[in-house]
C-alpha cells in the first residue's frame, strides 16, 4: 500500500493560485510593461483594503496583433478577480476594453 502525503509537491511546480508576478510573452512596449505592472499593483492594494489575501498573476500576450493582459486573483484557491474589477476599470488606458469572468479578467490593449 502507498501512502499519500498531501504535502508532496514536485521540484519546481507551483499551483498558479500560489504565484504572485507579471508575465510577459513576446516583445512588448515599455507603456504595456509599465502598465501591466500597475495593474498588478492596483490589483493588490485593492484587495489589501478589502483584506483580500489574494495571490494576482498577471500576464502580458497578444491578441490579433494587439497587446492583451491575461489577469488571474486567487485567495486560498478561491477565484477573487471580480472584487478587484473596479479598482481595474479605474486605471484603463484610452482605448482599452476590460473583460471580467469568474476566474479571470481580461484587459486588451491598444498600441
Amino acid at each position: 500500500m502507498v501512502d499519500f502525503n498531501p504535502n508532496f509537491q514536485i521540484s519546481g511546480f507551483k499551483p498558479k493560485f500560489d504565484l504572485n508576478e507579471v508575465k510577459f510573452g513576446g516583445n512588448h512596449s515599455d507603456s504595456t510593461k509599465k502598465f501591466a505592472n500597475n495593474v498588478h499593483q492596483k490589483i493588490q492594494d485593492s484587495f489589501a483594503e478589502q483584506d483580500i489575501k489574494a495571490k494576482v498573476v498577471v500576464s502580458a500576450g497578444f491578441k490579433d496583433g494587439q497587446p492583451i493582459l491575461y489577469i488571474t486573483a486567487y485567495d486560498n484557491g478561491k477565484p477573487v478577480i471580480k472584487d478587484a474589477e473596479n479598482a481595474i476599470q479605474n486605471n484603463l488606458p484610452d482605448g482599452a476594453s476590460l473583460t471580467v469572468y469568474d476566474h479571470k479578467a481580461e484587459i486588451l490593449l491598444r498600441e
